[in-house]
């Protein structure tokens, strides 16, 4: 019942907005109290900007209905839970142990934009000496934290979709999946 309230009032925002009247990296305030991310990602030889909402596709926008507009996605969305070293710290010990080292642990609670978060067996591939002076030089520690944060919101969904003849097209002259 509380659960199930809390996503849908977690799809309804506030303000009534066209997707003309959204810019990237916009936050809109929510029915149950939350915000959502809107990012609009334009890509070469798009005519418009591919939206998304917490990393949802936005694939049809500007519905009228009474009272508002409805801009369909491609998934559900989940209010978010906890903060971005909370989620790394289940997730990735070995990062959020650096994390801590660095003296990083409080910048990472608060609002980054996107993360890329290396497993734990990312860090059992490094070489003896390269994982010991990330772990004991903090100035290291820092530089290799800060080389993980983008300050950018990257979903994959904001990746246009690529067709097939041109899939293989650009495999073929860019050597990828060969």
């Amino acid at each position: 019942g509380k659960k199930l309230e809390e996503i849908l009032l977690h799809h309804i925002a506030v303000d009534n907005r066209g997707f003309c009247q959204l810019s990237n990296n916009q936050h809109l305030d929510t029915v149950g109290g939350q915000k959502l991310r809107i990012n609009l990602h334009k890509h070469f030889g798009h005519m418009h900007a591919l939206g998304t909402v917490q990393c949802a596709r936005v694939i049809e926008n500007d519905e009228n209905v009474c009272g508002g507009k409805v801009h369909t996605i491609d998934r559900v969305l989940t209010p978010p839970s906890g903060n971005v070293f909370e989620t790394l710290k289940k997730d990735h010990s070995q990062f959020s142990k650096l994390i801590e080292f660095a003296g990083l642990r409080n910048e990472m609670s608060g609002n980054l934009n996107t993360v890329l978060a290396p497993l734990d067996s990312a860090f059992e591939k490094l070489d003896d000496d390269i994982k010991s002076k990330i772990f004991e030089e903090k100035e290291v520690a820092e530089s290799v934290v800060r080389n993980h944060i983008v300050d950018d919101a990257l979903c994959c969904a904001g990746v246009p979709r690529i067709s097939g003849f041109f899939q293989q097209s650009l495999r073929k002259n860019t050597n990828l999946g060969e």
